[in-house]
């Protein structure tokens, strides 16, 4: 892979991750919506409400996919690692372990979400929904992959690395939903 792509598939990465980022915000802004309107729009919130986390947490599984043939860290990680002249040349001894081991820092997490995107959103799985993720754990997950991009990006090119959320904006847009439906 050359240094060009592998800054396209860590851009892609980053994208997945502010997509993750802004599906999670909107999700905890429907949370505290007044009952009463919960109510009166009943079908509308409550698909909103499950669609936004699923692909929130469908986008963050996918940044931890394993599988070699994916763009997940994991395997940018590897990529790099087989690569070090090209791809992490900025790197200083030791620092791309420590990347990874902060990759590696929730296994029990990283499992889960596996599950439940297996469970949920890429099969049909007879078992009932039995995984849940804290807000604690999911912005745990959250700060790794933000870190591993980081380190990566720096590695790669000194490119610094700035979370380019659409909070702000999400935070407006829904105040302003929320005034129209009333």
């Amino acid at each position: 892979m050359t240094p060009s792509e592998y800054k396209t598939q860590l851009g892609r990465a980053r994208d997945r991750l502010l997509s993750s980022q802004n599906y999670m915000y909107l999700y905890v802004q429907i949370r505290p919506t007044e009952q009463e309107l919960l109510d009166r729009y009943l079908a509308f919130f409550s698909n909103i409400e499950s669609a936004l986390r699923g692909m929130s947490l469908l986008y963050l599984s996918v940044l931890f996919d394993t599988s070699t043939k994916t763009a997940g860290l994991p395997t940018l990680i590897r990529i790099a690692e087989r690569d070090l002249d090209n791809l992490a040349s900025h790197s200083k001894t030791g620092e791309l372990r420590s990347t990874r081991r902060k990759l590696n820092a929730h296994p029990k997490e990283r499992e889960r979400l596996k599950t439940f995107r297996d469970q949920n959103l890429a099969h049909l799985d007879l078992s009932r929904d039995t995984v849940g993720f804290t807000k604690g754990e999911y912005d745990s997950l959250i700060a790794d992959a933000e870190s591993v991009i980081k380190d990566l990006l720096w590695f790669l090119d000194r490119i610094g690395y700035t979370a380019e959320s659409m909070h702000q904006r999400s935070e407006k847009d829904w105040s302003e939903i929320l005034k129209r439906l009333r």
